[in-house]
């Protein structure tokens, strides 16, 4: 796994050894995009929107691929990096056009390429025919044809800039603040790139850059348009759907409005899980999950508890990021940049080598609950679950809180005892909640152990009365 922490590139091993291979090259707090070229020499991209370095998979050697100059003079300035049939391509941020190699370019350290004079005018051998051709290096040519010509290829919606590259299989998905494309090029050098599918101007376009996840040959991003406006998307081919619900939809709106998006705000991630396939991402405090399986929403995150130990005040992580190796968990803290390594299922905050506390929040909150917008008596709410073996010394709970203005406030925590070990026909029930017209009920618990909603009824009476 490789992994850009700060303006440092790390590799981590699944038996946990850590290696630096970069140190202080990258630019701190911008969004950076891997792909990998495969071929005879495999190389893995690295683009900052600065530089594009290239790390050689067979023997871990560095090189930096050096860019020319884009159609208006200036230097191309990578912003994403994606690899399609062999052929490099990268997104540049002063001209919002996509620039790209021929296939395999760097299979080898050098190329042929004409000999030009100052005027840059070709040369020939003494008969004035036969042009002469020069060995130069590959890292300093790559996006440049045989003629020294530029290559790169306009979005077809070209009052668009291009702001994001992804390719899953052979399509490359083309990012755009207001629209999205979807492109595929041949292997053969003689091939040219063609658009299959594309969403009109202002339709669909990418919200935020550092959102962009893929797994499974799915894409997830946040984006934005007239289509369906702010929310979160997935791509299966080329197909676009939005997945997200009206909630989280408001959620992100009043982000956006009140904050901006930032590349340092947002954090989009994937990881696979037995059947199970997540999309998470995370805005300022708060985590947002996707299960792909079930369609189902979750928050995730960690208590919002301070300790003060010794002179140090130490306070919650938030955790982003997590990959799955051997059976050990690799995650970040976008708060202080470290890496951890635990067990799969581990349930604690660690202060220091002695203090620890219960931290990890696993919650769900419904949807809003309504009868025909009637007034109606919420009486009994039933909960079942599967819950893990209790440790003898633990009274685990879980806890209540009710919205009675669809989700924008809660009420007061409730709690009630999960079933211990060997109680298998138990099940919570919480009573008495109160009379409601827009409801939202959220459940959770912080206990150290394994945990699994499987069903919750709510009984009411209506009242029949509106408001």
């Amino acid at each position: 796994m490789f992994v850009v922490i700060g303006s440092s590139l790390y590799s981590y091993s699944y038996n946990g050894t850590v290696n630096k291979i970069l140190d202080n090259v990258f630019v701190e707090n911008s969004t950076i995009s891997f792909a990998e070229t495969g071929g005879e020499r495999p190389f893995l991209l690295i683009a900052d929107g600065t530089s594009l370095y290239a790390i050689n998979l067979l023997d871990n050697t560095t090189n930096k691929v050096i860019m020319p100059e884009n159609i208006t003079g200036q230097v191309i300035k990578p912003s994403s990096v994606a690899v399609l049939s062999g052929s490099i391509a990268v997104s540049d941020m002063n001209t919002g056009y996509v620039y790209y190699s021929d296939p395999y370019i760097l299979s080898n350290d050098t190329r042929k390429m004409l000999k030009k004079d100052e005027d840059g005018k070709v040369i020939y051998e003494e008969d004035g025919i036969t042009p002469v051709y020069e060995e130069v290096s590959s890292w300093e040519t790559t996006f440049l044809d045989y003629n020294g010509t530029l290559q790169y290829k306009n979005a077809e919606s070209s009052s668009d800039s291009v702001v994001y590259l992804k390719v899953i299989g052979s399509v490359m998905t083309v990012f755009g603040n207001n629209t999205i494309e979807f492109w595929n090029r041949g292997a053969q050098q003689y091939q040219t790139w063609n658009r299959v599918a594309y969403t009109n101007m202002n339709e669909l376009g990418l919200a935020s850059t550092s959102t962009v996840a893929s797994t499974n040959e799915k894409i997830y991003f946040i984006g934005k348009g007239t289509r369906n406006g702010i929310g979160v998307y997935r791509i299966s081919g080329t197909n676009v759907e939005k997945i997200s619900p009206t909630w989280l939809d408001r959620k992100l709106s009043e982000n956006s409005i009140s904050a901006g998006w930032s590349p340092t705000r947002e954090l989009g991630f994937c990881y696979t899980d037995s059947d199970h396939e997540f999309y998470c991402f995370n805005i300022g405090d708060e985590m947002f999950g996707y299960d792909a399986w079930s369609g189902d929403w979750h928050k995730r995150c960690s208590t919002d508890n301070r300790l003060l130990i010794g002179e140090e005040l130490y306070h919650k992580s938030k955790y982003v990021y997590p990959s799955y190796f051997e059976g050990k968990l690799f995650f970040f803290s976008n708060e202080n940049g470290c890496m951890f390594l635990d067990d799969r299922d581990y349930f604690y905050e660690d202060w220091s080598d002695t203090d620890k506390e219960k931290a990890f929040i696993r919650s769900r909150e419904t949807p809003v609950i309504i009868d025909s917008y009637k007034e109606f008596i919420a009486m009994e709410l039933t909960i079942e679950m599967n819950v893990g073996e209790v440790p003898q010394n633990l009274n685990p709970k879980i806890g209540l809180q009710v919205s009675k203005d669809g989700g924008m406030t809660f009420g007061n925590y409730q709690y009630e005892y999960l079933p211990l070990t060997g109680e298998y026909e138990r099940r919570v029930r919480f009573d008495g909640l109160g009379l409601c017209r827009l409801m939202t009920i959220r459940v959770f618990t912080n206990e150290p152990i394994p945990f699994m909603l499987k069903n919750a009824s709510l009984r009411i009476c209506p009242t029949g009365q509106r408001m």
